[in-house]
């Protein structure tokens, strides 16, 4: 079965099948360009991390983020994305990241994925589940210009009561 493309409230299959493939894994890998997260898919990521998984999570920095709504959220979020567990690496580089990639189980493909991901990593911040931040080997900080910080913060506020429809 695959996710359903309409637009309407669907049954989250790709994210059962990502979660069934993490299950009993010690070592995970993602790379997507934002998360949004429902009260499940926190519960779900908590209790992989809870069975000593290390999931390293690698996103967009708000900085270079191209989805205004993802950005918004993770500013609103990441405290509580952090208390899951997980570890993200706000990937800020030349242009924003649009991969989306699940790497567990298969030793070539993984390490194909962590060998393209790494310098990805290096070029991000850090964020522990402590809520740390390191900056990586490559990082290079940017500011945000006036107008993005602005329409940010009008967003973080606005998509408050509405983040469940995202």
């Amino acid at each position: 079965m695959e996710n359903p493309t309409e637009p309407e409230n669907k049954e989250p299959v790709v994210w059962e099948r990502m979660i069934a493939a993490m299950e009993g894994e010690e070592d995970i890998l993602v790379q997507t360009p934002y998360m949004i997260c429902s009260r499940k898919m926190y519960e779900d990521l908590r209790s992989v991390c809870e069975k000593g998984a290390r999931v390293d999570i690698v996103i967009n920095a708000v900085e270079s983020g191209t989805n205004p709504f993802g950005c918004t959220d993770y500013l609103n979020q990441k405290k509580k994305i952090c208390q899951t567990g997980v570890h993200i690496y706000a990937y800020l580089g030349d242009q924003a990241q649009h991969t989306k990639s699940l790497a567990v189980d298969c030793p070539e493909l993984n390490a194909s994925i962590r060998e393209q991901a790494q310098p990805l990593k290096e070029k991000s911040r850090h964020m522990s589940p402590d809520g740390r931040t390191e900056d990586g080997q490559n990082y290079e900080p940017r500011e945000q210009d006036m107008a993005k910080r602005a329409v940010y913060a009008l967003l973080r506020i606005v998509i408050s009561p509405f983040r469940h429809v995202l």
